[in-house]
């Protein structure tokens, strides 16, 4: 569309760095009670073991060295098997099955990350105090690690399906009780989280610590001339790189194991009683049902007398802006974000734009809006691979242009309405936000946990769309050139990305950042957890694409290309 869209971690501990604002935590955020330190045993499994930090064994540089190798992603280190931990004997039976395989130059971290009963703050605490070069191994056993739990996830979540709806299962998945297997994927993705939360604290730690006391003008800095610093630890991309580049921006087609190229498209696929145009068209017109029903049901011009003041709007949007520059000042910056300058109502703003189109442009509207879902939607992108679909291709793309066309006719009004009803964007070309303004404090919710959680649910929609605001325009042009799930993954995701980084310098229970978020009376009330969504349920899906971009090239030329421009760094092969 015209505009960029939006569709808990553990507490700080004492000590570590020192928050250069108040509304700040010195550790990793939080939205779970306040735990204990790590013990001393486990801190001292930690300690270093080296001159310059506790890796046993040479690795290549991670995605917070300056130096970063071709081929570096696809050359891991030696695999084998290891045991899950925290399981039943059934839950060990099943991890059998999908042992993970990436070996951990730091076991001992591994470990840590693991035991689920360690808080993950106090993880991060460990790994912000080590020594740059420490670090940036550390960094690199926690993508590795990462991908390799997310790689033996979907091994075990196709395993599932197999058991579920295959009547002759293969003999070692017939002993699987489908519980168990349930209870070990859930296993695997709570560690999943954990190594995200850890690696987001690191990341968040290299821009913070890449020009101390520095702040980018407003707007930004000029192309090329931004200091020095900021460009420390780039590199030109090898053939390779960006090779590696292309084939993470975008859902991989599966392979033919014969020929070594794309597999075929599949229209009609075993198993599943639809073909694929069926398939879309059904989750496209349940999609609209849905987003109807909760962007727009009892949201109308007799409801506005009951939307929120804009002061508060005002704040989360203080909040979220500090929070942002506190971990990118030194790349971009943008002005507060006052009402009616740069801060719009997105419901009156929209209600007068679509009071003046014709029905072409109504339908056209409409339109735009399905090839969002298209390009972006996860179930989407699930069903094109089961199909082996690839929209990029000519038979895949007609039949998606054609189930757009088709709905946008048969749900002009209610897609308009669901566009009028988003909850927040950003306009690329002026930069303003616009958000909604509808409350969510149901009666008998004495601690108003409903309208709080809503509350810090907008605030991280507005860190989301802040970023968007400090995306280099060389960077979003670049984007605009890529194929629809390419252009998603480097704006989308990518901004997601950024979003968690930034979010990993959040303490939810801080007084001041709680009553910029909840407002001053619902601040005084006893902090909850349940107040404060994961951010990670903001992501686009996506963002796994962004991630592993920034694993193929490295994280300085990352920060380069998104804010300053330097695309070239990241511009992936054709």
């Amino acid at each position: 569309m015209g505009a960029d869209r939006d569709t808990q971690i553990d507490t700080p501990a004492s000590g570590g760095r020192v928050a250069e604002d108040p509304i700040l935590a010195p550790l990793a955020p939080g939205a779970v009670p306040r735990t204990p330190g790590l013990p001393p045993s486990a801190v001292m499994s930690l300690q270093p073991e080296a001159a310059d930090g506790f890796v046993r064994a040479p690795v290549r540089p991670s995605s917070l060295s300056p130096q970063r190798g071709a081929g570096d992603r696809s050359a891991r280190a030696p695999r084998r098997a290891s045991p899950m931990f925290h399981l039943s004997p059934a839950g060990n039976a099943a991890a059998s099955l999908w042992p993970s395989k990436y070996v951990w130059h730091q076991s001992s971290l591994r470990d840590l990350i693991e035991d689920t009963k360690t808080d993950v703050s106090a993880i991060i605490t460990i790994v912000d105090a080590l020594q740059d070069s420490a670090r940036n191994a550390t960094a690199h056993d926690l993508e590795r690690g990462l991908d390799d739990f997310e790689d033996t996830w979907a091994e075990g979540l196709h395993q599932l399906q197999d058991i579920r709806r295959n009547p002759a299962p293969a003999p070692d998945v017939a002993q699987m009780d489908d519980d168990v297997v349930v209870q070990h994927l859930t296993y695997m993705g709570q560690i999943q989280r954990r190594i995200e939360q850890v690696l987001m604290g690191a990341y968040g730690e290299a821009a913070r610590n890449t020009v101390h006391g520095v702040q980018a003008p407003m707007g930004g800095w000029k192309f090329g001339h931004e200091p020095a610093a900021l460009l420390a630890g780039t590199h030109a991309l090898s053939a390779d790189e960006r090779r590696a580049v292309r084939d993470a921006s975008a859902p991989a087609v599966a392979v033919d194991p014969v020929t070594k190229k794309k597999a075929a498209f599949e229209k009609k696929i075993a198993g599943v009683p639809e073909d694929y145009p069926t398939r879309v068209r059904a989750y496209l017109e349940d999609r609209i049902t849905s987003l109807h029903k909760e962007l727009v049901d009892n949201k109308g011009a007799a409801d506005r007398g009951g939307v929120i003041a804009w002061d508060r709007y005002e704040d989360m949007a203080r909040a979220a802006q500090r929070v942002v520059d506190a971990t990118f000042g030194a790349y971009a910056r943008r002005p507060a974000m006052k009402h009616d300058v740069n801060l719009i109502d997105l419901w009156e703003s929209r209600g007068k734009d679509q009071a003046h189109m014709t029905p072409k442009q109504r339908v056209g509207e409409a339109a735009e809006l399905l090839r969002y879902f298209v390009k972006s939607d996860d179930e989407i992108r699930a069903i094109n691979a089961q199909h082996h679909a690839d929209p990029t291709r000519a038979e895949e793309n007609g039949i998606l242009n054609g189930i757009v066309s088709e709905l946008s006719k048969s749900h002009t009004q209610d897609l308009q309405e669901i566009n009028r009803g988003w909850e927040g964007e950003q306009d690329p070309a002026t930069h303003r936000i616009f958000m909604q303004r509808w409350p969510n404090d149901p009666a008998g919710d004495a601690q108003h946990i409903t309208q709080r959680r809503a509350f810090w649910d907008t605030f991280e929609i507005f860190m989301h769309e802040y970023l968007h605001s400090l995306t280099n325009d060389r960077y979003e042009d670049m984007a605009e050139t890529l194929t629809a799930e390419q252009e998603n993954t480097f704006t989308e995701g990518m901004t997601s990305f950024m979003t968690e980084v930034a979010f990993a310098n959040v303490d939810p229970q801080d007084p001041t950042l709680r009553q910029l978020i909840e407002g001053p009376t619902f601040a005084t009330l006893p902090f909850d957890a349940q107040t404060v969504p994961d951010v990670s349920n903001r992501r686009y899906e996506s963002y796994q694409q962004a991630r592993r971009i920034v694993e193929a090239v490295g994280l300085p030329n990352v920060y380069a290309a998104y804010f300053l421009g330097h695309v070239d760094l990241v511009r992936p092969a054709k």
